[in-house]
């Protein structure tokens, strides 16, 4: 592993960003998981 991103999480997230944004026109992973989290909102309040 690179001891720069294992100090530095969001050094890595950066680089998946950059790369999801190059592939797909936007930051893929933030789009999804934000869906999921707004799902389980709506199952937790009814």
């Amino acid at each position: 592993m690179n001891p720069r991103t294992e100090r530095y999480p969001s050094e890595t997230f950066r680089v998946l960003k950059n790369n999801e944004t190059r592939e797909f026109g936007e930051y893929h992973t933030a789009r999804h998981t934000l869906a999921a989290r707004n799902k389980l909102e709506e199952n937790k309040n009814g």
